[in-house]
């Protein structure tokens, strides 16, 4: 080889390894960006998986408020049918009672 190809084949290798190390200066500048965006992303989750926790909370309390309403309601309703009708009442009662006894005895 002639030291012109000698030359010719150092400043091929320049040019390559210089072409290479931008590459690889891309390659680290697009790596940051990526972990930059992966971790907005992770952010952006986790703030809307506390929302809907809150949300569901939040539906989860207007629920079981609304059923102890009706319960207090129903509560109600039954406290006056007995005031209203004591010996049906009892009666009623009393027969819940032996049907019970009953079962309970044969099982």
């Amino acid at each position: 080889m002639t030291t012109t190809g000698v030359s010719a084949a150092k400043g091929a290798l320049r040019q390559d390894d210089a072409a290479l190390q931008d590459d690889v200066a891309a390659l680290k500048a697009d790596m940051a960006q990526l972990r930059s965006d992966l971790r907005a992303v992770s952010h952006d989750l986790v703030d809307a998986a506390r929302a809907g926790a809150t949300l569901a909370k939040d539906s989860v309390g207007a629920a079981v408020e609304s059923a102890m309403d009706q319960g207090k309601a129903r509560v109600q309703t039954l406290e006056h049918e007995i005031k209203e009708k004591p010996l049906l009442s009892v009666g009623i009662a009393l027969g819940i009672g032996l049907l019970l006894g009953s079962m309970l005895r044969k099982g």
